[in-house]
């Protein structure tokens, strides 16, 4: 069996040299660069550390394809200043949720920058594949309820409905993913799990 603790501190060494990488010569960022994407980015996909993967792959970027980073980091900052419509859609189902007494939390979630490489710049994809609204509630049942709520206010896209809470990932990953049509027709991924599943898959 693996043990994953050692798993965690290869990650947390390999990112910290990653984060200096500054200082050391263009081969040598390029070598540990593609290394970092090859390597340890799989590993802490296998073990569920979002967070930590994200920063490998967008540090990664930084060094390997440097033109392509500052274009998928301007398109990063573009969709941080121009999602108003996120912002109604959170408001209205935060408040639709309380009113059906279902406390929660909800974040706009945009992809990090790699994300936005590959999906922008590499496969010319909609810009709503870039973002998604994550909606965390407290056990499994609320998920459901939450589900349906959100179906009564936007209209799913039904061939974009994913149930990784049935059927989680090879990773454990597990939530709920539904395509909607928000404001003004905009089309918006949202995640809903369980605050638990959430912290999983933030650090593993």
């Amino acid at each position: 069996t693996i043990d994953v603790r050692i798993i965690i501190i290869k990650l947390a060494d390999r990112l910290h040299n990653m984060r200096t990488l500054e200082y050391k010569n263009p081969n040598k960022q390029k070598e540990k660069a593609l290394e970092t994407l090859e390597i340890f980015v799989p590993l802490a996909h296998f073990i569920g550390a979002n967070n930590i993967k994200s920063e490998l792959e967008d540090l990664s970027l930084m060094y390997l394809k440097p033109d392509d980073y500052k274009k998928s980091m301007e398109i990063k900052e573009e969709l941080d200043n121009n999602t108003p419509y996120l912002e109604e859609m959170l408001y209205k189902i935060h408040n639709l949720l309380l009113d059906n007494n279902i406390s929660n939390d909800i974040k706009i979630r945009i992809k990090n920058i790699y994300g936005i490489y590959k999906r922008k710049i590499l496969k010319n994809s909609d810009s709503h594949d870039l973002l998604a609204l994550k909606i965390m509630v407290d056990n499994v049942s609320e998920c459901y309820r939450t589900l349906g709520l959100i179906h009564s206010l936007y209209p799913p896209l039904n061939n974009k409905f994913k149930d990784y809470i049935c059927s989680p990932k090879t990773n454990m990953y597990s939530s709920l993913h539904t395509t909607v049509f928000g404001e003004n027709n905009h089309v918006v991924q949202t995640q809903i799990k369980t605050y638990e599943m959430d912290f999983i898959a933030t650090y593993g």
